[in-house]
């Protein structure tokens, strides 16, 4: 190691190639809010219309359940089964990884195909829907602005046509479009016409359906082709299936169905799902940037997008964005940056105050270049710039310059025995590399554990540990190599002179050093002190330990939190709408909130990365976000709210919860009675639930 001093120029183009790497991949790292997790929850959805809750259990849910058990990766199934409504909960173990998920996934679909053959025929399709840990990028809701009656028909058309365009963006993962209408073409027969002609109302459905050219007309083989034949006659309007020949009459004339029959085109009433923006009924678009990009590159592009499409729209109708997550991915990184400055700020002040300038100067260099190499590594693993990596550099700082410290401070020594610049050199690397590389590895494997923690908390935590691990090795690697080298140059071009000022050799009280050698002459001579005295801080920590809240994924500080509202599975979508109605006004008359946005029927886009709501298609559920003045006023509100949201909605279970880190979860306790007799398990929950409810710190 001695070749970087007595070879400048190899040290310059390792300082210039550490520096490189890290500015190139700095302006290339990936940026984001959250640590991307692996997709291990997914839903089931299956529907049996006209089918009661006990029928759907067990003709659906359960042998779907059955079936899905046979795949050994699956840790835990659960299920929901309403009227005509069947969901299943999926969650994998914690060491299925990244790649392996797929396969498994594929599996669930393969049996999700066996098992659909069995149930009954008017049983949809399994829908396998993965639930990853993502949240939305950028929301828009379009609006309807005009003096007319609001045309909800357009507004869906307008949202389907800006999804496609999101979604043909460079980086885009998914799309989706929420409070979408559906359109139906209902057709209304005279039964007096119908008894003339001497049809019936099955028999003109028939002639309708088999009128449906989704299914080619024939096939027509030659020597030289092989063609499909359809006939250009599509359902695609009122008119075409108006046209739709019943019955020759005879003479050339036909009898048609807008003969017997009214045809138009209407919504489907009641609607399956309606979003909100407070109280104006709106059509959100949601689109998800791809994990490990940067997300001031994507919005950049999509807002681009959006605005573009925005001069495109007819009058009376308008796109705004309700959500951008760059917005609190650039408010978190600004943050944390500032810590970093902050940190490492305070340890060269505190370097220079017990160093001197010299010496803290030499050490300091460590703390840049580490910076970089770690940054440089952070490239070639892609692993990008989130709040939990940028958290592990600043917990790194403090650990970066421990072998730099121990390095200078041993070549000072051996400078002053009276060894030259490149001796002292070669003696503290001679004595300090194994000593200093077992101290290094020690903190290396502390720090493993978290990197290699499995499932869920090893995907959001990890990054701490690998920037950690990164960081403290690449000191170790420079303090082996360009921190000497730096102390050997500083000393040969530039003599240390002698003088007692702090700024010199650092800060030193001869009194306290007094007391200091005192206290380690009575620690050699009577051992049992020293132990006692290095004990007590740690005793004191271990019984304070029980007065700190314990919690390991804290909540969010975010201006917002979420909502929902779930009435009794029998309750229509209209009487959710009220109760959302009674909700809005509650929220509304609070002041600290600025603004709500809801989803009926289905769950709300999602605007952080661990919220699963699995009720689609559930006309009972509404879920939603809202909007505050500030993190602080979020918390300060939530309790008072949670009691005023259940108190005026006794009939719903209703849930104001700030956003929490970590992997996602349903409830912080559950419990869980499982039994044969459905009445005596309702008996036994209910007195559960009287018991939890005298409980102060319980919210429902």
């Amino acid at each position: 190691m001695q070749a970087f001093f007595t070879n400048p120029r190899l040290s310059a183009l390792l300082v210039v190639f550490v520096l490189l790497m890290g500015g190139t991949a700095l302006m290339g790292l990936a940026r984001q809010e959250d640590p991307t997790m692996t997709e291990r929850w997914a839903s089931v959805t299956t529907f049996l219309p006209g089918a009661t809750a006990e029928r759907v259990e067990s003709l659906v849910t359960e042998p779907i359940e059955t079936k899905l058990r046979e795949i050994p990766e699956i840790r835990t199934i659960d299920s929901n089964s309403r009227a005509g409504y069947s969901l299943v909960g999926i969650e994998l173990y914690d060491h299925v990884q990244p790649g392996e998920n797929d396969v498994v996934w594929s599996e669930v679909r393969d049996k999700l195909a066996e098992v659909h053959a069995g149930l009954p025929q008017s049983t949809t399709v399994p829908l396998l829907e993965m639930r990853a840990p993502l949240a939305s990028t950028v929301i828009v809701a379009l609006s309807w602005t005009a003096d007319s009656a609001m045309e909800m028909s357009i507004l869906t058309r307008l949202a389907d046509a800006l999804e496609i365009k999101l979604a043909n963006l460079a980086g885009t993962k998914e799309t989706g479009v929420y409070g979408a209408i559906e359109e139906e073409v209902l057709v209304t027969v005279d039964p007096y016409a119908l008894s003339t002609a001497g049809l019936t109302a099955a028999q003109v459905a028939d002639i309708i359906r088999r009128s449906d050219t989704k299914v080619a007309a024939g096939r027509l083989r030659s020597e030289a082709s092989d063609l499909i034949v359809e006939v250009d006659a599509e359902l695609d309007s009122p008119e075409r299936i108006a046209r739709i020949p019943l019955k020759d009459s005879g003479a050339g004339r036909v009898l048609r169905v807008s003969d017997v029959a009214t045809v138009a085109k209407y919504e489907v009433d009641p609607p399956n799902s309606m979003a909100y923006h407070g109280d104006e009924r709106k059509v959100f678009v949601m689109a998800k940037m791809e994990p490990d990009r940067r997300v001031d590159l994507w919005i950049k592009a999509a807002l681009n997008t959006i605005e573009g499409y925005q001069a495109e729209l007819p009058a009376g109708v308008e796109a705004n964005v309700i959500y951008n997550q760059n917005d609190y991915t650039s408010a978190r990184m600004t943050s944390l940056s500032l810590n970093l400055v902050s940190a490492l700020i305070i340890v060269m002040v505190t370097l220079i105050w017990f160093m001197g300038v010299r010496s803290a100067l030499t050490v300091g260099i460590a703390l840049p270049l580490s910076g970089a190499m770690v940054l440089g590594f952070m490239n070639l693993l892609d692993i990008p710039l989130h709040q939990m990596s940028v958290t592990g550099l600043i917990i790194s700082l403090g650990l970066l310059i421990d072998n730099a410290i121990v390095v200078v401070e041993d070549y000072k020594l051996n400078r002053g025995r009276g060894f030259d610049i490149a001796e002292a050199i070669g003696h503290s690397l001679k004595h300090l590399r194994i000593p200093l590389a077992a101290s290094t590895a020690t903190t290396v494997f502390a720090f493993m554990t978290i990197a290699m923690a499995p499932g869920g908390v090893g995907d959001f935590t990890g990054t701490i540990g690998l920037s950690v691990v990164l960081a403290v090795s690449s000191s170790y690697l420079l303090a082996m190599s360009v921190v000497p080298a730096v102390a050997g140059f500083l000393d040969e071009r530039f003599p240390a002179k002698s003088g007692r000022g702090w700024w010199v050799n650092g800060y030193s009280n001869e009194r306290l050093t007094d007391r200091y050698r005192e206290s380690v002459r009575t620690a050699i001579r009577r051992p049992w002190i020293g132990i006692v005295a290095g004990c007590v801080l740690p005793v004191i920590g271990f019984l304070l330990a029980p007065t700190l809240t314990q919690q390991f994924f804290p909540p969010v500080d975010r201006n917002q939190f979420q909502v929902q509202i779930s009435l009794p599975s029998h309750a229509s979508i209209w009487e959710t709408r009220a109760a959302v109605e009674t909700a809005e006004a509650i929220l509304r008359d609070t002041p600290d909130v600025t603004d709500t946005h809801w989803t009926i029927g289905e769950g709300a886009p999602r605007t952080y990365y661990n919220v699963m709501s699995l009720n689609d298609g559930v006309s009972s559920f509404a879920g939603g976000w809202v909007d505050t003045t500030s993190p602080e006023a979020t918390r300060a509100l939530l309790p008072e709210l949670s009691r005023r949201l259940s108190a005026a909605l006794p009939n719903a279970q209703v849930l104001a919860l700030p956003f929490e880190q970590g992997p996602p979860f349903e409830a912080p306790i559950e419990l869980r009675v499982i039994g044969p007799d459905l009445g005596q398990l309702k008996t036994i929950s209910d007195e559960l639930r009287l018991i939890l409810s005298s409980i102060d710190e319980v919210t429902y």
